[in-house]
């Protein structure tokens, strides 16, 4: 998906509306952004009973679309509503398959603990993660599979740097879901080995994978006892980054990376057991944060 900033109203996009205090649309910076007779059309329909959800979508006169969203009263919108309203910016575009956006940076302004370049990383972050599902071993529906295209970011401050950070960040956070939502019988550890060592090339980043020669050797007998517990041989990753500055002090993670927790002798109910394969999570998140 693309996350884009703009100074301009673009046209051609769906407009989406984040309403706060009671506004309407025509007070809206957005409300510019669609022709004289939608303008008039939504002059008419602002106005009308409010959703359930207070979620409207709304057909223009033109044959396009506007989303309307009440966020609630402004006391009420903290930084944690302005998240889920980001959120839910995406989730209302997919379920009504409009794939392109434009949305106000202003909108998602909450108690200001953040700023500006912060909240649009953070805004970029939560559009790229809400345009996420993971479909690997799902069939197609007919009409295919609908995922937003692009999000043009209005304001008049140029966020182009800070939004693109905040994109990097949701394709890294999604690449690790796609890991850890991958069956055990896929996701074995040599795979995910690979896995780190695919990112390593292209992150620049050294990877070392050590076998279980290499486990035993430094008397790891935790992760060697685990695997026993299955026909898959362990391995374990080291992943070093030191293009940092000499005089800064290092940083450690340690995810863990148990592709399948069985929990030894299996005590768990059947309900316990068959998310066992996210156990390696930590393992996945580590590899996409370098």
């Amino acid at each position: 998906m693309k996350t884009l900033y703009t100074s301009k109203l673009v046209s051609g996009r769906c407009p989406v509306f984040v309403l706060r205090s009671g506004k309407l649309p025509s007070r809206h910076p957005l409300f510019r952004s669609v022709g004289a007779r939608d303008q008039q059309y939504l002059r008419v329909v602002e106005k009308a009973a409010k959703s359930a959800d207070g979620v409207r979508v709304l057909v223009l006169s033109s044959g396009g679309r506007a989303i309307a969203i009440d966020a609630g009263e402004r006391p009420t919108f903290t930084h944690r509503r302005a998240i889920l309203t980001m959120r839910k910016v995406i989730a209302v575009a997919r379920k009504e398959r409009i794939q392109k956006l434009l949305v106000s940076f202003d909108d998602f302004r909450a108690d200001g603990r953040l700023d500006p370049e912060t909240l649009a990383e953070v805004l970029a972050t939560q559009f790229e993660i809400a345009n996420f599902e993971f479909v690997a071993y799902k069939e197609p529906p007919k009409e295919g599979w609908c995922f937003v295209d692009a999000v043009a970011v209005f304001s008049r401050r140029d966020l182009g740097a800070a939004l693109a950070r905040g994109k990097v960040i949701g394709e890294e956070i999604n690449a690790a879901r796609i890991l850890s939502n991958t069956p055990g019988g896929d996701m074995t550890p040599r795979k995910l080995a690979e896995a780190a060592v695919r990112v390593g090339r292209r992150a620049g980043f050294r990877v070392k994978v050590l076998d279980e020669r290499g486990i035993a050797k430094l008397k790891m007998g935790g992760i060697l006892g685990v695997a026993r517990g299955s026909s898959e041989k362990p391995r374990f990753m080291v992943m070093e980054y030191f293009k940092g500055k000499k005089s800064e002090k290092p940083v450690v993670l340690v995810g863990k990376g148990v592709t399948f927790d069985t929990g030894g002798l299996n005590l768990k109910p059947t309900e316990g057991i068959y998310e066992m394969h996210m156990d390696m999570s930590g393992g996945a998140a580590v590899i996409h944060t370098l």
